[in-house]
């Protein structure tokens, strides 16, 4: 069934309407209110998916709805840390891993049906989480280098794992 006014597309929205919040906070310098926007945005990307399927009102829009929301919270994080001085690498690492996964998210579009890979959902969590550290200057630390490569391992994935099932 294609439900469009749900609970869990409501949450998704919600992701957006945080957003400008988020971003206005960040470039206040109030980073406890900027990290905590972002928290909510990220789980409100987890609690989407699960409502969704806890109260059967999953739904190729939903599904839809949700990656173009990730997409759009990932597009603006990039360019909102950026305006903040970034580190050069990270922006490198953080864009390629929206880029691609824009340049899926636009094939699934066109096609008739989402799937979801667990790779994905890692580099969604991985990003967010690079992204709470950057708010408050963590781009040296030891987890902060790992999670760089994290999110390109698993990028690595994703785009292999779409290949071998058809998907791109």
């Amino acid at each position: 069934m294609n439900y469009v006014f749900t609970i869990p597309n409501a949450v998704t929205l919600s992701r957006l309407i945080l957003l400008p919040f988020f971003i206005l906070a960040y470039l206040s310098d109030k980073a406890i209110l900027a990290a905590a926007l972002l928290l909510l945005m990220g789980f409100s990307d987890v609690l989407d998916g699960f409502l969704a399927r806890v109260l059967k009102k999953k739904s190729e829009f939903g599904s839809r709805f949700d990656k173009f929301s990730d997409l759009i919270v990932m597009l603006f994080l990039v360019s909102v840390l950026f305006l903040k001085s970034m580190p050069q690498f990270f922006l490198v690492v953080f864009t390629t891993s929206t880029i691609l996964v824009a340049i899926y998210i636009s094939h699934l579009l066109s096609s008739k049906k989402i799937a979801n890979t667990k790779y994905g959902r890692h580099i969604s969590i991985t990003l967010f989480v690079m992204a709470i550290m950057s708010i408050f200057n963590l781009f040296w630390q030891p987890l902060f280098l790992v999670l760089i490569f994290f999110v390109g391992m698993n990028t690595y994935r994703f785009i292999l794992s779409s290949i071998r099932k058809r998907r791109i």
